[in-house]
């Protein structure tokens, strides 16, 4: 009995020891950095604001331009759901809204994208259905 006691204390600390060691040698799996795969082609190097965008993957897709009287449409109707001595306020702030923001981030980088694109003479095309893709030279693709 008395050697079933020592056993177990035995077996204990040697898992306890050999536990520590496992533990100080485990090294968690770095998780890859979110995004879609850029397959190049040829001696293709893409800037990192380029790399970036196409990151995002083909269903990364800007908001459809609206005019301005759209705009302005839109914060006439949703002044109309206000109460009526808050209606001037409510279109005058959606005014001024509409003129201080006039800039689309999302858009901006897809046209430095292709702007890019087209200076550096590269191609891009869907690589997988993943949402991967491939860049390379434009006399590559004919």
């Amino acid at each position: 009995m008395e050697f079933n006691h020592l056993a177990s204390q035995a077996t204990e600390f040697l898992w306890q020891s050999a536990l520590l060691q496992l533990r100080a040698d485990y090294r968690p799996k770095k998780k890859g950095v979110p995004g879609n795969t850029i397959f190049t082609e040829g001696d293709v190097t893409l800037p990192e604001e380029v790399s970036k965008c196409l990151a995002q993957g083909p269903k990364f897709a800007v908001q459809p331009q609206t005019t301005a009287s759209e705009r302005l449409s839109l914060v006439r109707k949703v002044s109309s759901l206000a109460p009526a001595s808050e209606r001037d306020r409510c279109v005058s702030s959606g005014v001024d809204v509409l003129l201080r923001d006039s800039s689309d981030p999302g858009r901006r980088a897809v046209g430095r994208l292709a702007s890019y694109m087209r200076r550096s003479a590269l191609c891009v095309l869907a690589s997988d259905k993943e949402g991967g893709f491939a860049v390379f030279p434009r006399d590559l693709y004919k």
